[in-house]
């Protein structure tokens, strides 16, 4: 299973109080756990998050990518 989502936090010490956003995902299956942690400067720059399907994209690739057999 694997699950997406976005965040939005303004940093406090700021004069002019940037958005700063934040899309995190997660996954888990009978043998892994991961999280992976998003984030896009153009698109932040602008106060735009990363469209959640290809966040989950990116996130199921690398999943794909860092599964490896395991002998026995």
């Amino acid at each position: 299973m694997l699950k997406c989502q976005g965040t939005r936090f303004t940093l406090a010490d700021t004069d002019d109080k940037p958005t700063h956003i934040r899309t995190l995902c997660a996954w888990a299956d009978h043998d892994t756990v991961g999280t992976v942690s998003l984030a896009d400067a153009s698109f932040a720059r602008y106060g735009r998050d990363i469209p959640l399907d290809r966040a989950a994209e990116l996130t199921a690739g690398l999943r794909h990518d860092a599964r490896t057999a395991v002998s026995r």
